[in-house]
C-alpha cells in the first residue's frame, strides 16, 4: 500500500514554519589550562563546558573574556547564545577527540567545530598545531555527517612534507584553513567559523558564502601567486592578499572543503536538514498522532515545505537557476522519472515528494527534497571597449 502526494507552491506563497528554524551553533575545543584573559583561565575560572546557561548565570569578567578571546580570533558576531565551549580533557591519548564525544553526548547542539591549540603564551612564536592523528580521529565521529569541520593551520605548502594539507585534500565536511606560520595562525579559522555561524538564517538573502569575507583581526597570509597555486592545489584556504589598478584587498579564499565542495553551501544544507527534522519532531511531539492517510501524508509535506520555503527566503536555495543536462539527469534520478520534478526544481528551486509505505503492518512517510543550493558568483570577468 502507498500514498503519494506531490504539490507545487508558487515562489513567494506564504507558508507557515511548524518550528523556528536551527540555528548554525559553534563549538570551539580548547586544552585545559588555557589562558583567555588574565587571571582567567579553562577550567579553574570557566567551566568545562560554556553554554548559554553559563553565560546567564556567569560573571561579567568570565562573559567579557569569553567574546573577547573568540572576537580577537575572528568570530566577531557570535552572540553569547551562540556560543558553546568545550575544553579538552588533559588525559588521554586524543583529548580532541574525547572532547568532541563529549560535545556530541551533551545536551547542547552545534553544527560547526573548530579545534584550537592553547596559546597560553601569546608572545611564543613556536605554537603548534594539533596532530593529523587528532585531526582523523575527529572527522571518525562524524557519523552521521551533521558536523562541519574547520581546522587551523600552519604547515607551509613549500615544506619537504605537508602532512596536514595532505590530510584536508579529498575530506568532505572539512575545511583547512592556513593563517599563517606565527603564533597567531589559528585566527583564520576562528574568522571563517565566526562568519558562518553569525548568520541569521531567518533574515532575507541571509545565506552565507565564505569568499571574499574581511576581517579586521586577521591579516593576509597568503600574498604572492606561487603560494596561492600552493594551497588552492590542495584545497586549503587563507586570507590572501590581492592587488588590482592601485588598490589592495585582504579577504577569505576560496571558501571550500577538502573534496572541493563550497564550505557555506554544506553547512546551509545542515541547516535545511536540521530545521527540517526540528519541524518534524515538533509536530510528532505536539500531535495525538500522525494519521496514517492522505491527511498525515499532507501534514509531514508541509513541513519540509515550510523549511524549503524559508530556503528560498535566505537564499539556501536558489530558483531560476538553469540545471546542465547532468543535473537534469540527478533530479530525473532522484524523483524516479517525474518529468515535472526538472520543472519545479529550475522554476522554483526544489521538488518534494511524499509517499506513506507499509511494511510489515508498520507505517513509514518516506520524504525526498531535491533543491537547487544557492551558488554564489565567485568570479567576475569584464571586457572594457574604449573607442
Amino acid at each position: 500500500m502507498a500514498i503519494s502526494q506531490k504539490k507545487y507552491v508558487e515562489i513567494g506563497s506564504t507558508v507557515t514554519v511548524s518550528a523556528p528554524s536551527l540555528p548554525i551553533r559553534a563549538l570551539f575545543i580548547i586544552p585545559n589550562g588555557t589562558t583567555i584573559a588574565s587571571g582567567i583561565t579553562v577550567g579553574t575560572d570557566v567551566p568545562k563546558q560554556v553554554t548559554n546557561a553559563d553565560f546567564i548565570s556567569g560573571t561579567s569578567a568570565v562573559k567579557t573574556a569569553i567574546q573577547t578571546y573568540f572576537s580577537s580570533r575572528g568570530s566577531t558576531g557570535l552572540s553569547p547564545s551562540d556560543a558553546l565551549v568545550i575544553k579538552a580533557h588533559s588525559s588521554g591519548t586524543n583529548p580532541y577527540s574525547l572532547a568532541l564525544q563529549a560535545a556530541i553526548n551533551s545536551a547542547e547542539p552545534f553544527t560547526c567545530c573548530c579545534p584550537l591549540m592553547g596559546e597560553a603564551s601569546e608572545s611564543d612564536d613556536t605554537v603548534n598545531q594539533i596532530t593529523t592523528a587528532e585531526v582523523t580521529a575527529m572527522l571518525e565521529l562524524n557519523t552521521d555527517s551533521s558536523i562541519q569541520f574547520f581546522i587551523p593551520t600552519n604547515e607551509s605548502y613549500s615544506a619537504t612534507t605537508h602532512a596536514m594539507l595532505d590530510l584536508a585534500n579529498g575530506k568532505r565536511l572539512l575545511n583547512m584553513t592556513f593563517g599563517g606560520t606565527g603564533n597567531d595562525f589559528q585566527k583564520a579559522a576562528c574568522a571563517a567559523m565566526g562568519i558562518i555561524c553569525a548568520t541569521d538564517y531567518d533574515q532575507p538573502n541571509s545565506a552565507p558564502t565564505l569568499m571574499y569575507k574581511r576581517h579586521d583581526a586577521v591579516s593576509a597570509s597568503v600574498t604572492d601567486d606561487t603560494a596561492y597555486s600552493g594551497y588552492v592545489d590542495k584545497n586549503v584556504n587563507f586570507f590572501g592578499l590581492t592587488k588590482t589598478y592601485g588598490s589592495s584587498y585582504t579577504f577569505y579564499q576560496r571558501g571550500i572543503n577538502g573534496d572541493g565542495t563550497d564550505t557555506a553551501i554544506e553547512v546551509n544544507d545542515l541547516w535545511l536538514r536540521g530545521t527540517i527534522s526540528r519541524g518534524l519532531m515538533t509536530l510528532l511531539t505536539n500531535m495525538p498522532k500522525i494519521p496514517a492517510n492522505a491527511t498525515g501524508v499532507s501534514s509531514i509535506y508541509t513541513v519540509v515545505d515550510s523549511a524549503a520555503q524559508k530556503g528560498l527566503d535566505n537564499g539556501v536555495i536558489l530558483a531560476n537557476k538553469t540545471l546542465s543536462a547532468e543535473k537534469r539527469a540527478l533530479v530525473l534520478n532522484y524523483a524516479r522519472g517525474d518529468e515535472e520534478s526538472v520543472n519545479d526544481v529550475q522554476s522554483q528551486g526544489y521538488h518534494i515528494s511524499c509517499q506513506l509505505v507499509e511494511t510489515d503492518n508498520e507505517y513509514e512517510c518516506k520524504y525526498v527534497l531535491i533543491y537547487s543550493k544557492g551558488d554564489a558568483i565567485k568570479k567576475i570577468v569584464g571586457t572594457h571597449v574604449l573607442i
